[in-house]
């Protein structure tokens, strides 16, 4: 089991743009989002990645919309796996969450299911209730039928789920109460890579709350901790986060080197979004330190890639790259 829930979203190549925009909304509220444009690496065979993935995740989304209904083919075959996998769960499990995209039926297969409507103003909330009682659920089932490791790490996965949709929130002080207790379980078990992710997690809950001294400490002990495990991504995302507290206090060259070295790990493990993130960092400080001829490329490439991902939120990357035009020298 990872640090989070994985979560497999199936539907129809003409949905991608909106199935995008979930799986990033899903990454940033703490969940571990699984899709094959994204998930799928150059020379793996798909159709085993596919089917491995349904395996391995916690939960399957069925993207519907009047595109998937009607459609015949791969994610017919994707939710069948999905379905021969519920049926070996418990009655009370939740597994398989169709997930409507806009007003349409779903199809015969599905219809025992209470579907969740995205396109509603509580989709959203109704659909992360629903994944962390359902791994809830699972925490409490696994208990007394598993050994006692793999309950108290299913324990910290869904505390550690709590304290981050309670920072969604604004609820500060549960979520820090939660996040902490998560950090105890997974330190307990050894477990450094989570123990490292909660760190980070809790440096950024400092940060929102603008007590960047406690952010720096809990950066600085997720950073060490990445490092004597050689997680040369979670090392990124650390130096990363750094590097924008390094601009809130104004320290220009210290963030420009957290950018750098975010931006040479980045590329090592092949992470473009974090790629995009270094590349906009460093033109901000480029930007402050009066040097908009260097800002401007980086801005460029980091706007480029955003846009290829279907980057949910891109005003910070036109209204930078605007900025950046406009103090351009005439021809």
């Amino acid at each position: 089991m990872k640090a989070t829930a994985q979560i497999f979203l199936s539907y129809a190549r003409e949905d991608r743009g909106k199935v995008e925009k979930l799986y990033q909304k899903l990454s940033e509220a703490g969940f571990n989002p699984w899709m094959d444009k994204k998930n799928i690496l150059p020379g793996e065979k798909w159709e085993v990645a596919i089917r491995e993935a349904i395996r391995r995740s916690d939960f399957f989304l069925a993207c519907l919309s009047a595109n998937s209904v009607t459609k015949r083919g791969w994610i017919q075959k994707e939710i069948k796996d999905a379905l021969d996998i519920w049926q070996a769960m418990l009655d009370s499990d939740i597994y398989l969450i169709p997930v409507r995209l806009e007003d349409c039926k779903a199809p015969e297969s599905l219809r025992d299911f209470q579907w969740v409507d995205l396109f509603e103003e509580d989709g959203w909330t109704r659909l992360v209730e629903a994944i962390e009682i359902g791994m809830e659920r699972r925490a409490e089932v696994t208990k007394p039928a598993g050994p006692e490791r793999l309950y108290e790490n299913r324990q910290a996965i869904v505390t550690r789920m709590r304290g981050l949709i309670a920072q969604q929130r604004d609820n500060y002080s549960e979520a820090e109460g939660n996040l902490q207790k998560a950090l105890t379980i997974w330190r307990d078990l050894g477990q450094d890579k989570d123990v490292a992710t909660v760190l980070g997690d809790l440096g950024k809950l400092a940060y929102e709350r603008k007590n960047y001294d406690a952010a720096g400490q809990f950066y600085r002990r997720a950073l060490e901790l990445a490092q004597k495990i050689d997680d040369k991504e979670g090392q990124a995302i650390c130096i990363g986060a750094q590097g924008e507290l390094a601009i809130d206090q104004q320290e220009w060259a210290k963030a420009r080197q957290r950018f750098g070295q975010e931006l040479a790990l980045a590329k090592e493990v092949g992470r473009v979004e974090l790629v995009a993130q270094a590349q906009q960092g460093l033109a901000r400080v480029w930007e402050a330190e009066g040097r908009a001829d260097r800002a401007l490329p980086l801005a460029q490439e980091a706007l480029a890639i955003f846009e290829r991902l279907q980057h949910m939120d891109l005003t910070e990357a036109r209204e930078l790259l605007e900025r950046l035009r406009g103090k351009q020298p005439p021809p």
